[in-house]
């Protein structure tokens, strides 16, 4: 595996565990995840801090079943991911981006989700 394969599927796992319920409702575990910094464009265009998003998600980190389709991936620079990709989850769909930092630990640095009608 090439570092850059190796880079972009670390940022992937990452971006995996951020989905689901157990991470999502542990603010150890999102502070982990999300690089000091992060922003967040929410599907209704709110923008969020990490410390907003880590509280909101403390309160609700439910996605229920998630589909993630519709991969893709690409290095802006070393250790620096770019993801997108198609979520369905509760009858709905969103296009998500999110960039990752690897040095050594992938961050999420931003994030945005857009709803698709």
């Amino acid at each position: 595996m090439t570092v850059a394969a190796s880079v972009i599927e670390r940022a992937w796992e990452a971006e995996e565990r951020l989905l689901t319920p157990a991470v999502r409702g542990d603010a150890a575990r999102l502070l982990e995840l999300l690089a000091e910094g992060f922003v967040e464009i929410g599907q209704s265009g709110r923008r969020w801090t990490r410390d907003e998003i880590v509280a909101a998600l403390a309160s609700d980190p439910g996605l229920g079943e998630i589909e993630i389709s519709e991969r893709e991936a690409r290095l802006l620079a070393p250790g620096l991911v770019l993801l997108n990709y198609l979520l369905r989850f509760d009858g709905r769909s969103s296009r998500r981006t999110s960039i990752w930092r690897c040095d050594p630990e992938p961050r999420c640095v931003f994030h945005q989700g857009t709803p698709v009608s």
